[in-house]
């Protein structure tokens, strides 16, 4: 799920310079409903992409047994991008590199090559 561009996020206020820190707290959260209207739909809180999140995964509306990828609670298609094996391969290895996870210290190895 795309739950939208959260601008109260932790990743606004945490290890982040200042400056971004600053304009996100003073221009861009106060300005999201004009960038809503007339830049992006897609600007919201942190809240309102949970409650969609638990919208998805309770509602019966949702839960018809499909599969797939939603903006916010609209049925979308993912970038082609996450949809390339090749380069989710590396991901998952390079995040198990971050995580000190090998092939001797993890049950997963289906498919991992994490000794890469």
């Amino acid at each position: 799920m795309n739950p939208g561009d959260m601008l109260d996020s932790r990743a606004f206020r945490t290890n982040t310079p200042k400056s971004i820190q600053l304009m996100q707290k003073y221009i861009l959260q106060p300005l999201t409903p004009v960038l809503n209207r007339f830049v992006n739909s897609t600007f919201r809180t942190s809240q309102a992409a949970g409650v969609d999140m638990v919208e998805l995964a309770i509602n019966e509306a949702y839960s018809n047994g499909d599969r797939g990828y939603f903006t916010m609670l609209k049925k979308d298609e993912p970038d082609s991008i996450v949809l390339d094996e090749e380069i989710q391969q590396k991901i998952w290895v390079q995040a198990a590199k971050w995580a000190k996870i090998t092939a001797n210290n993890s049950p997963v190895k289906r498919n991992l090559d994490l000794d890469r």
